[in-house]
C-alpha cells in the first residue's frame, strides 16, 4: 500500500487542503460550501442544519472547464469569473430548491453523508453456514455495532436441555469460526451468533469463533453453587447446635454416677458443670430429669 498525505488548514470560512495530488480549497459555512479539488473538479454541498438533509454535487474538471468556456458572465474588467464562483451560483440555486424535494425531506438520517448512502454490506455469506447446519431453524443476520450478528430461531424450549445439546453447541462453534473469517474479510472485527428458543430466550451465543455463553451450563453452575452454599449453612448450623449442646449446664454430686438437668432432682447436693465435663468424667444422664 502506497504512502498517503493529507493536511487541512482552516482560515475562517476558507479551508485549504494539501495532498499528494495537489492543493485544493473550499469556501462556505454549515449551510453551503463550494470546494475546488486538487484535480480541478468542483464539489458543491448544501445542508439544512438540524434536519439531516444535505445535497452534494460533484463537477469534473472537464465540466468546470466547459462551464468556463461557455459562460458569458464576466467582470467589469472583462475577466471571466473563476469556476468556483460559477459553482457557488449553482449551489445557491440547488439550496433554494431543496425544501420542495419530497424525497430529500423524508430522509430518516440526521447526519446524511456520502458514506451513509453507500450500499449496505451483504452478510449472506456470513450466515450461510448457519443456514446449512440448522436446517429446521429460521436464520437471520443483521448489522450490530458494525459487526454481523446471526440469529438462529429454533423451536427449542428454554426450560429443558435438549438431548442433542452438545451437538448443537459444536455446530454453533463451527459456524462461528467460519463466519468470523468471512466477517474479517468484510473488514468487520468479528461475527456474532446466537441460538434462540421459541420464547425468545438466548440459549447459547458466541463471537471471535468461540462459544461464549451456554444457558443450560450456566443454570447447572448456578445450582451447584446454590447447593454448596446450602450445605455450608447446614454444616454451620449443625456445628452450632452441637457446640451449644456440649456446653449445656448440668448438675452433679461429688460421688454420684449421674448428671442431672435439674438442680432439684432427688434433692441432692448438686454443683453446676458443663455436659462436656460430665461426659469426660464418665457420668451418665439421669433418666428422671432427662
Amino acid at each position: 500500500m502506497g504512502f498517503r498525505f493529507r493536511k487541512s488548514i482552516n482560515l475562517g470560512p476558507l479551508r485549504i487542503n494539501f495532498s499528494k495530488s495537489g492543493i485544493g480549497y473550499s469556501v462556505g459555512n454549515k449551510f453551503a460550501r463550494v470546494t475546488k479539488k486538487a484535480n480541478g473538479g468542483v464539489r458543491t454541498t448544501a445542508t439544512i442544519p438540524g434536519t439531516g438533509i444535505s445535497h452534494v454535487k460533484d463537477y469534473s474538471a472537464k465540466q468546470v472547464h466547459a462551464a468556463q468556456e461557455s459562460s458569458a458572465v464576466k467582470s467589469s474588467g472583462g475577466t471571466k469569473f473563476p469556476a468556483w464562483i460559477i459553482a457557488a451560483i449553482l449551489l445557491v440555486c440547488v439550496f433554494a430548491g431543496i425544501g420542495s424535494d419530497k424525497d430529500k425531506t423524508s430522509a430518516p438520517s440526521s447526519q446524511t453523508t456520502q458514506e451513509e448512502s453507500a450500499e449496505p454490506v451483504d452478510y449472506s455469506s456470513v450466515s450461510a453456514c448457519f443456514a446449512d447446519v440448522f436446517l429446521d431453524a429460521e436464520v437471520s443476520c443483521i448489522e450490530s455495532g458494525s459487526n454481523p450478528q446471526v440469529t438462529v430461531k429454533t423451536a427449542l424450549s428454554s426450560e429443558d436441555q435438549p438431548e442433542n445439546w452438545a451437538q448443537l453447541l459444536d455446530n454453533l462453534e463451527t459456524c462461528l469460526e467460519n463466519a468470523d473469517g468471512v466477517a474479517k474479510a468484510l473488514s468487520r472485527k468479528t461475527a456474532m451468533g446466537q441460538i434462540v428458543a421459541v420464547d425468545g430466550t438466548i440459549l447459547a451465543s458466541g463471537y471471535n469463533g468461540k462459544l461464549q455463553f451456554d444457558l443450560f451450563a450456566k443454570r447447572a453452575a448456578d445450582q451447584a453453587e446454590a447447593d454448596r452454599i446450602a450445605a455450608e449453612k447446614a454444616a454451620q448450623a449443625s456445628q452450632s447446635t452441637s457446640s451449644s449442646a456440649s456446653s449445656r449446664t448440668v448438675y452433679v454430686t461429688p460421688t454420684g454416677s449421674k448428671y442431672h438437668y435439674s438442680s432439684s432432682c432427688n434433692g441432692g447436693n448438686y454443683s453446676a458443670t458443663t455436659l462436656d465435663d460430665a461426659l469426660a468424667r464418665g457420668l451418665t444422664a439421669c433418666k428422671k430429669c432427662a
